[in-house]
């Protein structure tokens, strides 16, 4: 019989993560939804004084070179325990920007989940950014970890997001998908 878990286990904010992977580099990267989350995880560190400021003061040429190669706008900071912090995202999944950024971070949180319009389109995504995050993760096992966000429900006419789809005519009426 497992035993419940403690208070002081429960998740109490980003900082009670990230404290755990001190001089490690995070990656957050996905969709809009994704880049939401990292703002928020990079508030809530702010706010309890987790980061080192100004906020995106030290970005050190490598993440610029890394941006230039990769194609992908990365943001980064650093918390006070000398983790990294990198955010990038939204648009579709790019695996070979992303395979770019891999080789250069300890921990990888993905999804891409707001800009496929079918399950087939999604599954074949699905397929490719796991079977990435497996072959980069069997490099270091030990010191890599590999997370998944799941996505969030749509509420798009369609069920999935299209360019436009957030700017309806004035006075549209709301409906569900």
């Amino acid at each position: 019989m497992r035993e419940p878990r403690k208070v002081s286990d429960r998740f109490r904010g980003f900082w009670s993560s990230l404290r755990r992977l001190p001089n490690r580099t995070v990656w957050v990267h996905g969709d809009s939804i994704q880049m939401q989350l990292f703002s928020a995880a990079l508030c809530s560190l702010l706010r309890a004084g987790k980061l080192r400021t100004p906020v995106y003061g030290r970005r050190p040429k490598w993440v610029d070179q890394l941006s230039s190669s990769s194609g992908l706008n990365l943001f980064y900071t650093e918390a006070v325990n000398g983790a990294r912090l990198l955010g990038s995202g939204l648009g579709p999944f790019e695996p070979r920007g992303v395979k770019m950024v891999l080789e250069h971070v300890d921990v990888a949180l993905l999804n891409f989940g707001l800009h496929y319009h079918s399950q087939l389109e999604l599954r074949a995504v699905l397929r490719s950014a796991f079977d990435t995050l497996v072959a980069w993760r069997a490099h270091a096992p030990r010191r890599r970890l590999a997370l998944w966000r799941e996505a969030s429900a749509q509420h798009f006419a369609g069920g999935a997001y299209s360019r436009g789809a957030e700017l309806p005519k004035p006075g549209t009426a709301c409906r569900t998908p």
